[in-house]
């Protein structure tokens, strides 16, 4: 697009207005290089929808801010008096938050409160359209976003500290999150495939976590409850066609791992953790309700994955407990487990006051 197709408002943060200034062309592109220009600010979106055909790039130092809209999205629909940016073309990401880098956190880019719709909707047979990419940034902020028709919703590389705050994602073919080569990675409050807005069913994977790049390991990835359910009606769409919860896809032994999933829930995936050529250390699973089928297993590995130094602590859990031989120290504590065997089948594992119990 030639220019914003809404009212923006331009700030820099010595609070320097300059709407109507002469110096900067009035488009997206624009107005964040002139911000760069000005020492950083934000661009401030009304309850409007904006049109776009490129990537919006938020370099670092930079906002950009929206009218709320998570809790206003359903059926099919945006309701009005929210900040709808819709992508019209192939351009991939839609949002790109990039710079700041390791060790600078004030400088890191931000965005919060509006929603971001691809159309037409990326299908499988595509490109991989991603929705909002944070790339290079060290504590970036992204809260109050919902995205929605990307083949990835949000793609975390190479980035440290990101915070990502009732985040809202649906319609995606491929997975909701994909982390690569990042550290220190929190999702709060966030709600995946919850909307009944999936017009392919559900995706590959909810949250794909990767080293497959080169830099930093992943490490430190934290999800704080969050919702991964796609509904029944949901799933009739697509013939057997249900996702993992998480995917690790070639994770390297050499990595410290810590990932935590702590008051989550879980439903209709094919199996809540999914291993490819991946070692993963210290993964916790605590006070979340997981469930897929009863004779389905809860982890699945490939014969190059292993797992070690896991925590499972008081959790609902509804699926077979088998891991592969090789893994160790492993603790599973305070779970209600409804399994069709009846036993945990878990090497080398301390249990206690675990209620295992097999469904009719």
């Amino acid at each position: 697009m030639s220019s914003v197709s809404g009212p923006v408002s331009v700030r820099t943060w010595h609070d320097e207005w300059f709407p109507n200034d002469p110096l900067y062309d009035a488009t997206f592109e624009g107005i964040f290089k002139e911000l760069e220009k000005r020492g950083g600010g934000e661009a401030i979106l009304g309850a409007e929808t904006y049109d776009i055909s490129k990537t919006i790039v938020i370099p670092k130092r930079c906002s950009l801010r929206g009218v709320s809209g998570q809790s206003q999205i359903g059926n099919d629909s945006f309701s009005q008096g929210v900040s709808l940016i819709r992508l019209r073309s192939d351009a991939s990401p839609a949002i790109h938050l990039f710079g700041g880098g390791f060790g600078a956190g004030w400088l890191s880019p931000y965005l919060t409160g509006l929603s971001l719709m691809r159309l037409p909707p990326s299908r499988r047979e595509g490109v991989s359209h991603v929705g909002v990419l944070v790339e290079d940034t060290n504590y970036a902020l992204i809260r109050d976003v919902s995205v929605f028709n990307f083949a990835e919703g949000v793609y975390v590389k190479q980035s440290l500290g990101c915070k990502l705050d009732y985040i809202c994602i649906s319609g995606s073919v491929r997975s909701y999150v994909l982390i690569e080569n990042s550290q220190e990675v929190t999702f709060t409050n966030c709600n995946f495939g919850r909307n009944g807005m999936e017009s392919v069913g559900p995706p590959i994977a909810y949250v794909v976590i990767t080293d497959a790049g080169p830099g930093h390991r992943c490490d430190t990835l934290n999800f704080i409850g969050c919702i991964f359910i796609t509904r029944e009606h949901e799933l009739a769409k697509v013939v057997e066609k249900q996702a993992v919860g998480f995917h690790f896809k070639l994770v390297k032994e050499d990595g410290d791992g810590i990932y935590n999933i702590t008051n989550c829930v879980m439903e209709n995936v094919l199996h809540a953790v999914h291993c490819t050529s991946a070692i993963v250390r210290h993964l916790c699973i605590a006070n979340s309700n997981i469930r897929v089928d009863a004779s389905r297993y809860l982890f699945n590995f490939d014969a190059l994955s292993h797992a070690h130094q896991w925590r499972l602590i008081g959790n609902q859990l509804t699926g077979e407990l088998l891991l592969p031989p090789g893994s160790n120290e492993f603790l599973v504590i305070g779970n209600h487990i409804r399994c069709r065997s009846g036993r945990i089948a878990i090497e080398n594992s301390k249990e206690c006051s675990n209620i295992i119990t097999v469904p009719p």
